[in-house]
């Protein structure tokens, strides 16, 4: 665990001592503490009084006139100046500081290697965090929480959690909704919560474990308000966390989408919970995205390992060896981007669907994906199946019923016609009607002459005798001409 200034800090206020002035960056890490004796080494916390550091640091550093026999702590381009006087007090501190975090992890590393669940690491915790705290799965089952009791705000659903051991799902929705609630600080698996209206903080920490289950600490503000510290000590937690047996509990959050894609009946009411949990309960639209490597050198742990490492959206999960993801359609363009990146890289494809909002029907969106990745253009490593969508929909015609007996006769006449004499005559009503049958764009798009165009049609006209003016004949011979290409195509 890196210990930093900011935490120094907060152990100062603690222990009643008052930051008179401070700059700098607050989370430069810390290797240990000395006094000062006219050097400065990088990461170590110098300890020493405000007008001799002064003297070595330059005019940045200047204190006031009535700072100068006070003490400051200064490490690297950050300084505290305390409303204190005596060096060896704040010394003192400093090292009980540090003593206090390392006994902090090395109580729940000690832990971790005597076997301890993850309720025993918890109430190691409870003396740090001063508030009340739980673990959850994904599917709002409480798997451990603290003695400590919540605000009058929270109050009822701490009571929920106590007796039914169950997150009730409408106190997170309340939460979401919130519309003032934003984000203080945010690291690599947590995040400080600010919700005005309810007066109301919480830190939320989340585990991907490399089982995939995932668990979610959340820490309530009741004496002790949340801080950028308790973000760091909640990080620590999580890390012992992921290092023990997971619960039987503690279930695979890519299972659910497993079961959907295997047809089998999911429990809506764990749906429900999914879509909170990866914040997904306001998206209306999905997407899914199928990643094939086409060298065959990478297995599909390895892929959706790096895709977690680089994607900041979405969610990752392996179905039949095959690494898939799962993101708001919204999200798509900026996921978009990175995975453009490690395309050229890794030498993989991306496959994207259509978007969707039936669960029910992620089946058909994998076989979308695939689709894409089968006419995935030459030197294109992303896909989408709405730029194929007429392959896609005549492969899964041709799973219902032989795609030639659904072509329009008039269709199977030019081809045979353009067969036997050498001619281009489909090609041209394709492109005439396409052109919404305009003489002079036909003709350009041909590179023919309007006479020739005007001659063919009228070869056409004899051959198949059919009435062009109706809007559902064009259709079906256009519709007719893609399916044969279709067919034609040897991808």
């Amino acid at each position: 665990m890196d210990i930093s200034i900011a935490m120094i800090k907060e152990r100062f206020i603690s222990q009643g001592c008052v930051v008179l002035r401070e700059s700098g960056k607050k989370n430069t890490p810390l290797a240990g503490v000395r006094l000062f004796d006219g050097i400065f080494l990088p990461n170590v916390l110098t300890i020493g009084l405000c007008d001799e550091l002064a003297q070595s640091l330059g005019v940045a550093y200047q204190p006031l006139p009535e700072e100068n026999k006070r003490v400051m702590c200064f490490a690297d381009d950050m300084f505290l100046i305390l409303d204190e006087f005596r060096l060896p007090k704040i010394l003192n501190l400093v090292i009980d500081a540090f003593d206090y975090y390392r006994n902090y992890e090395n109580q729940l590393m000690n832990a971790v290697y005597k076997g301890a669940d993850m309720q025993e690491l918890l109430d190691l915790t409870e003396p740090y965090f001063k508030n009340p705290a739980f673990i959850a799965n994904w599917h709002g089952e409480v798997l451990a929480f603290t003695n400590a009791y919540a605000n009058d705000y929270f109050r009822s659903a701490w009571q929920h959690i106590v007796r039914k051991r169950r997150l009730p799902l409408s106190s997170v929705q309340t939460l979401r909704n919130s519309p003032n609630y934003y984000t203080v600080t945010h690291k690599n698996t947590t995040a400080i919560f600010e919700f005005p209206d309810s007066n109301f903080t919480c830190i939320i920490g989340k585990m991907d474990s490399p089982l995939d289950y995932h668990l979610y600490l959340q820490i309530m503000q009741y004496q002790t308000p949340v801080t950028d510290t308790t973000c760091v000590l909640a990080t620590m937690l999580l890390s012992a966390l992921a290092s023990i047996s997971p619960p039987k509990e503690a279930t695979s959050l890519s299972e659910l989408f497993c079961d959907l894609l295997d047809k089998k009946p999911v429990d809506r009411d764990k749906l429900n919970w999914v879509l909170v949990t990866l914040g997904w309960e306001k998206c209306k639209r999905f997407l899914l995205l199928s990643f094939w490597n086409s060298e065959g050198s990478l297995t599909a742990e390895f892929l959706c390992g790096e895709l977690k490492n680089s994607l900041v959206r979405g969610q990752m999960f392996i179905w039949n060896e095959r690494p898939l993801m799962l993101i708001c359609e919204s999200d798509f363009g900026e996921v978009r981007v990175q995975i453009e990146q490690l395309v050229n890289e890794l030498s993989f494809i991306c496959g994207v669907s259509m978007p969707f909002s039936c669960w029910d029907m992620l089946p058909v969106q994998f076989t979308q994906t695939e689709t894409a990745i089968r006419y995935c253009e030459q030197n294109c490593r992303i896909s989408l199946c709405i730029d194929h969508i007429w392959k896609y929909l005549f492969d899964q015609l041709e799973d219902l019923v032989s795609i030639s007996q659904l072509f329009h006769p008039a269709i199977i006449t030019l081809a045979d016609y353009d067969r036997k004499k050498n001619a281009q005559l489909l090609r041209t009503l394709y492109v005439y009607l396409s052109n919404e049958r305009s003489l002079s764009l036909s003709a350009d798009k041909l590179f023919i002459h309007r006479n020739t165009l005007l001659y063919r049609l009228h070869q056409i006209n004899e051959l198949i005798n059919v009435d062009l003016s109706n809007e559902e004949v064009r259709a079906h011979i256009m519709l007719s001409y893609r399916m044969m290409k279709n067919a034609d195509d040897p991808s």
